[in-house]
């Protein structure tokens, strides 16, 4: 049976995403981030919540002024665009998780 599409968010996408947001963002809690990815739902999420749930693990993890989160995530998506074309298994995901990044941007006006 083939994997279901869900699970490409797994650890090891996560060592890789927090390696790079840290690049930009060197003080992140990438521990704390991981503990709240994960949390006691994370297996019944399914891949529309997963994404929505990074969305908002993530903005929770970054201050709360909305000028210097934007320019930290244009700077992510940076160092994203360096490693796309170089891991294309990750391709989709990525781009996934910078289309849910409109998703952060609404959340903070709420």
């Amino acid at each position: 049976m083939a994997e279901l599409f869900k699970n490409i968010f797994n650890q090891k996408f996560f060592n890789q995403f927090t390696k790079i947001i840290e690049q930009v963002i060197p003080e992140f809690d990438t521990q704390s981030f991981l503990q709240h990815i994960f949390d006691t739902d994370w297996e019944n999420k399914e891949l529309k919540q997963r994404m929505r749930h990074i969305t908002v693990v993530l903005k929770n993890h970054l201050s709360e002024d909305y000028e210097k989160n934007v320019n930290l995530i244009f700077k992510i998506i940076d160092q994203l665009k360096k490693i796309i074309s170089a891991k294309k298994v990750l391709n989709i995901c990525f781009f996934l998780i910078l289309l849910k990044f409109t998703d952060w941007i609404i959340i903070q006006f709420q």
